[in-house]
């Protein structure tokens, strides 16, 4: 049927649509961050994907100081292989992202002030 190469464009297309919308990132630019900063993003890149897409931590809320036992909570995890100096450093560079994220939510508001 001549339908048929139509229909199926038709449900590809959606099925596309579907799967980006809304997607979370998996990583993220860490080229304006410190070059220690970039060099631990690298650490947790490497080893947070072992189990897990990046979209998890990054998007997680986890309060002031909650990343090391964040972070401690993943490595028991028999297939993570954190080191305990790892564990620290992506600790580190978490808290650094979360605070960078909640300095830009802040500066919107702040920025409508009277000159």
């Amino acid at each position: 049927m001549s339908r048929t190469p139509w229909l199926a464009a038709l449900l590809g297309a959606g099925f596309v649509a579907l799967t980006a919308c809304g997607a979370a990132p998996n990583s993220i630019d860490v080229s304006g961050y410190p070059p220690d900063m970039q060099a631990r993003y690298d650490l947790f890149e490497r080893r947070c994907t072992r189990c897990h897409e990046l979209e998890r931590p990054l998007n997680a809320r986890v309060g002031e100081g909650g990343w090391g036992k964040y972070v401690q909570r993943m490595a028991r995890h028999p297939a993570a292989g954190i080191s305990a100096q790892e564990q620290r450093e992506i600790a580190i560079f978490l808290e650094y992202h979360a605070e960078r994220r909640r300095a830009q939510a802040e500066a919107p508001a702040s920025a409508g002030g009277a000159p």
